[in-house]
């Protein structure tokens, strides 16, 4: 089985984070960052700014100054190897180095700017609600989840750990 790779970015404004609630695939209907599957030949960095651009209806990424924050794991309930699913490449990047206002696009419901005690963790896949925090905090890591049954209504977490930048894949 190969992994699949993806990238999710969160945009951050001195104590808010801007979600917007996904339209369609997996999370239809709960609060998200922005982000999707690595192409063919992609690397990390171009499909966040990619993904972004697309999903925010182009808004433009300051590719400079986002930075790698997580690296995480998902496994399907099935899935009992050490290779997840999908391995995700959590960015995140200053309000101010984004050009343009992201608005309502096919895939991203409209955006909204969440202070850090009001975001809606119960609208959230239960990771996000665990991982979310500690990217917020400023936490650099890698863990992984495993989802506990078909419809994802909740995940466990095993092989969390704290990384400095450098061990995250940056490009």
């Amino acid at each position: 089985m190969k992994t699949i790779k993806a990238t999710l970015i969160y945009v951050k404004n001195i104590g808010n984070v801007l979600l917007a609630k996904k339209r369609r695939k997996i999370g239809a209907g709960l609060w998200n960052g922005y982000g999707g599957k690595l192409k063919k030949n992609d690397t990390f960095l171009k499909n966040a700014c990619d993904e972004f651009e697309k999903e925010s209806g182009g808004a433009i990424l300051g590719e400079k100054k986002l930075e790698p924050q997580a690296l995480i794991g998902f496994f399907s309930y099935k899935n009992f190897s050490e290779v997840p699913d999908f391995t995700v490449l959590v960015y995140t990047i200053q309000h101010f180095y984004v050009h343009g206002d992201p608005v309502k696009t096919d895939e991203m419901g409209d955006p909204q700017w969440f202070n850090r005690q009001d975001i809606p963790y119960n609208e959230m896949l239960p990771p996000d609600r665990i991982f979310l925090p500690r990217i917020l905090d400023g936490d650099i890591f890698i863990t992984n989840f495993r989802f506990n049954d078909k419809k994802k209504t909740s995940a466990t977490e095993f092989g969390y750990r704290e990384v400095v930048r450098r061990e995250l894949p940056l490009r």
